[in-house]
């Protein structure tokens, strides 16, 4: 399986040297590689990005990718910066880029509560969600309430099979059996498909429509990430999942069943299109470079005005290890770097895809990797190690992580 390499520059003139560039793309594929290696007759296929300092204080990017992959009919595809993932959770930090530019003019929504809104939300004793605990991980709502679903569910002009319905998600709201809070909003953590889920469908609301029709709202909140995101980014190729047209295209991804086998994977979570918001969203290799050079931000964009309220903590609260909990973001230490240095990540899985976002904005310094598996490749091991090369440290175990996909 060979090692392909493509420098991806985002507006900056510079890049590494060729030595410089060779030796990353053999380090990164001493992680990668032996992974691949375990599964020969699987296709699987993975890319790296990187994003790091370069040469007369310009910005170096490559991507890096390695193995092969097939469509659902076992048919050859190109795997390069142009090959549709699945990002799954890392869609939260979509959303909640959304919510960021809601809350520069208007601070306050941060402080307004989620049953205004939706009054089927669940309260604990008397007390009520906000919009700030359904972006930080504090809502205290449970991960999932679904407890099945619809079998067949209509969206974007297509249909999802094996589907969780949005109005069935807010049957579930109502009743404690499935939604009930676990904690007082804001007091504790607790990660939640469904409070950003929830969140999603809320901003449309929030920026004054008048709409309450569930899947209308979904796709105002497609079209609001996409104005105020997608397109000043210029991220052409990013999208939230179409059942119409993404199935053909996207590679064939791989799971584990209950015994350890290797199968293939759905093409889509069955917990959508109630939580698309949550995880939904499609991207290619160049569209997360993009999003990671935002994230950096070292891409000329007034969107970088975001980035302080994005990457801040947004509460007191900590996960159990300790990581700081930001809107969407969760923040917490490279391993073995001394001093610390603070580093930021999202991750996501679904079925049959999984990814992960590092990057310390101290250091100018960040990875992503895409893999068409979901518990086969260890896609925040792989993102760790190359944190770690990029900024001059030996290689070791991925630190403990709150993060779940």
């Amino acid at each position: 399986m060979a090692v392909l390499v493509s420098g991806f520059l985002s507006g900056y003139n510079g890049s590494s040297s060729a030595s410089e560039t060779t030796s990353l793309a053999q380090q990164v594929g001493n992680i990668v590689q032996p992974q691949l290696d375990k599964y020969p007759n699987v296709s699987l296929g993975v890319a790296v990005g990187v994003v790091q300092p370069g040469t007369n204080n310009a910005i170096a990017t490559s991507i890096f990718y390695f193995g092969q992959l097939v469509d659902q009919n076992a048919d050859p595809i190109p795997l390069d910066g142009a090959t549709e993932y699945e990002i799954g959770s890392v869609t939260k930090t979509f959303t909640t880029t959304v919510l960021a530019s809601q809350i520069q003019e208007r601070p306050w929504l941060l402080n307004f509560f989620t049953n205004r809104i939706f009054p089927q939300t669940p309260t604990f004793k008397g007390q009520r969600t906000m919009i700030r605990d359904l972006a930080d991980y504090t809502s205290g709502l449970p991960d999932t309430n679904r407890n099945g679903g619809s079998t067949r569910c209509k969206v974007s002009g297509g249909t999802i099979e094996d589907c969780y319905d949005v109005d069935l998600m807010f049957q579930h709201l109502s009743d404690s059996n499935f939604s009930a809070l676990q904690f007082a909003p804001g007091t504790q953590y607790l990660y939640s498909d469904l409070a950003v889920a929830l969140l999603a469908l809320a901003e449309p609301v929030l920026a004054d429509s008048s709409n309450r029709d569930r899947l209308r709202l979904l796709a105002e909140w497609k079209a609001m990430v996409g104005s105020i995101l997608l397109e000043p980014l210029r991220m052409k190729s990013t999208h939230s999942f179409d059942p119409l047209f993404d199935p053909a295209v996207l590679p064939q991804g791989y799971t584990l069943d209950s015994s350890g086998g290797i199968i293939p994977g759905l093409n889509h979570n069955t917990s959508w299109p109630a939580f698309i918001g949550a995880g939904g969203i499609v991207s290619t290799p160049n569209d997360m470079m993009i999003y990671l050079e935002y994230n950096l931000g070292v891409l000329d964009t007034p969107l970088n005005s975001l980035l302080p309220t994005l990457h801040t903590p947004a509460t007191t609260v900590t996960g159990p290890n300790k990581e700081q909990l930001a809107l969407g973001w969760f923040i917490g230490t490279l391993p073995g770097s001394s001093p610390s240095i603070p580093l930021i990540g999202k991750n996501g899985g679904v079925p049959a895809f999984n990814t992960q976002v590092y990057f310390a904005p101290s250091t100018t310094t960040g990875v992503f990797v895409l893999a068409n598996t979901s518990g086969i490749v260890d896609v925040r091991t792989i993102c760790s190690q190359v944190m770690q090369i990029i900024n001059g440290l030996p290689p070791t175990a991925a630190g403990s992580s709150d993060d779940q996909p």
